[in-house]
């Protein structure tokens, strides 16, 4: 694992009912709009309970949440933070005060300090993401 980078997964399975939603759209790096299947209370739980870790921290939405003809999937985030100490337990910090907001379910955060180089799984995030 190179220095400063943890990319592993913690998934939860989620015991609460989902909501119904208004999906957010929003325009994506190429230009084109893109449905985030999240509702705007989500959005703002996640970026307040991120940069209540890192005020500086660039937070991006990948994965399956950017797919509007899909249904569930997990909350795949990328965060490119300025900590360089103790990444695991700012990520489980992160991980437990999204939840506290938002109620438990499947979250994968991928923790990326600014300085470490970015590998396969960092670009297509940044590239494919929508920024938070």
């Amino acid at each position: 694992m190179e220095k400063g980078s943890v990319s592993f997964y913690l998934l939860v399975v989620s015991l609460s009912t989902v909501e119904s939603s208004k999906n957010i759209r929003t325009t994506n790096h190429g230009g084109g709009n893109t449905v985030m299947r999240l509702k705007e209370q989500e959005k703002i739980a996640i970026t307040e309970a991120i940069h209540n870790e890192d005020p500086s921290a660039d937070i991006y939405l990948f994965g399956s949440r950017l797919d509007d003809g899909r249904k569930g999937g997990d909350i795949d985030l990328y965060v490119e933070t300025d900590i360089h100490e103790k990444l695991l337990n700012h990520k489980a910090r992160m991980l437990q005060k999204i939840w506290e907001r938002i109620g438990v379910q499947r979250i994968d955060i991928i923790l990326k300090t600014r300085d470490a180089p970015l590998n396969a799984i960092h670009r297509i995030a940044k590239k494919t993401g929508i920024q938070l």
